[in-house]
């Protein structure tokens, strides 16, 4: 079979040109009708929420007609109370009297021990001697600042005819909180012969002044025979 001389084409590129614009319109379109689906869902969604939040701004607005009306919340401003609390430390101080109690309570001076009646009464009994002080007071300045001036020394006898004291105490008196009374700080004594300190950490601790202080005015006690 022998081949053909000629032969005819045809050209379909118009027609495949317009197939292609058609599928891009199409493409287009359904991305258009795509894109409106997803604009109506959020309205809706929006107005979705709209509602609910109307809603709830109702029911809460009923509920509070209804339970009103509401008690006032009362604020009350606590201040702190600061109480102030003194301590006041009482010293009986020994009585300082020297007398012959004979009938009467009136002083009538030491009797004379060179006479040997001096024991006697004008009525023949027998004379209670009682024991008496002696005080010797040292200026102190330098603790004005602690809040004394002065230290002061106290020898008791047993009675007029001996000459050495059976027992000495040594104090100050310091003012209280700026008020008129005083309180009485013990600092040594001696009973016979027997020194004894009372100066320690509580008494520094109840009267504010430090140990060191207390020790310096320990040495303004004028003690007998020193």
């Amino acid at each position: 079979m022998s081949e053909p001389d000629s032969y005819t084409s045809h050209n379909f590129s118009a027609v495949n040109e317009q197939i292609r614009e058609i599928a891009a319109r199409e493409k287009a379109r359904t991305t258009a009708y795509r894109l409106e689906s997803y604009r109506t869902a959020f309205m809706y969604a929006g107005a979705t929420v709209l509602i609910i939040g109307l809603l709830a701004l109702l029911l809460s607005w009923s509920y509070r007609l209804i339970n009103a009306p509401y008690p006032e919340e009362v604020i009350t401003v606590v201040k702190p109370e600061i109480i102030e609390k003194e301590v006041i430390k009482v010293v009986q101080v020994p009585v300082e009297k020297s007398v012959y109690d004979q009938t009467s309570t009136s002083y009538q001076g030491p009797q004379d021990s060179s006479s040997p009646q001096s024991n006697q009464s004008s009525s023949g009994q027998t004379a209670i001697v009682t024991n008496y002080h002696t005080f010797k007071t040292v200026d102190a300045d330098e603790f004005s600042s602690s809040g004394f001036t002065s230290v002061v020394t106290g020898w008791r006898y047993a009675d007029s005819n001996n000459d050495y004291p059976e027992y000495q105490f040594c104090y100050f008196n310091i003012r209280s909180g700026g008020k008129a009374t005083t309180t009485r700080v013990n600092l040594a004594d001696i009973e016979g012969t027997e020194f004894n300190s009372l100066i320690d950490s509580s008494l520094a601790r109840e009267v504010s002044i430090s140990q060191a202080t207390l020790r310096r005015a320990e040495k303004k006690c004028e003690w007998a025979g020193s």
